[in-house]
């Protein structure tokens, strides 16, 4: 069995939000029909889609608490939309980074040297902001794993 690098979102024919995992070669390696949650990921991924986000309005578009007695080690995170947009990364409530992307790359992507820990109960968000009139969709994902 191939090793999950990772859970990739995407788009399908008829644009509806679909989740792929992806070996380290990018070969998907199933198309997954339903959300994935940290304890069913091979390798730690929670992944969500979020529709309907106006303009102007931050949005979380995937959250994640740590479960009692554990620790969660955050390796990255991803994020892309159906335009650009400002992406930011929240640890209990306070901004630790902030990712930009345009029209020519709708893409934002992180991973860090050395994984950031956080401990039981805290929360983990990524949000979402946009200067675009239509309501629009947008995909995130962090990556880590429980310790």
């Amino acid at each position: 069995m191939a090793e999950i690098n990772r859970i990739n979102v995407f788009s399908d024919a008829t644009n509806n939000p679909q989740k792929a995992l992806v070996d380290a070669n990018r070969r998907v390696v199933v198309v997954v029909d339903s959300p994935i949650t940290i304890s069913q990921a091979p390798a730690g991924f929670i992944s969500n889609s979020s529709g309907a986000i106006p303009k102007d309005a931050e949005f979380t578009i995937v959250s994640y608490v740590v479960p009692a007695l554990k620790k969660f080690r955050l390796t990255g995170w991803s994020a892309s939309g159906t335009v650009d947009g400002v992406y930011r990364l929240y640890i209990n409530g306070v901004q630790k980074m902030e990712k930009r992307t345009s029209a020519a790359n709708q893409n934002a992507e992180k991973t860090f040297s050395a994984p950031i820990e956080l401990n039981a109960a805290d929360i983990l968000a990524l949000a979402v902001i946009h200067r675009h009139g239509n309501l629009q969709t947008f995909f995130g994902d962090f990556e880590g794993y429980l310790a």
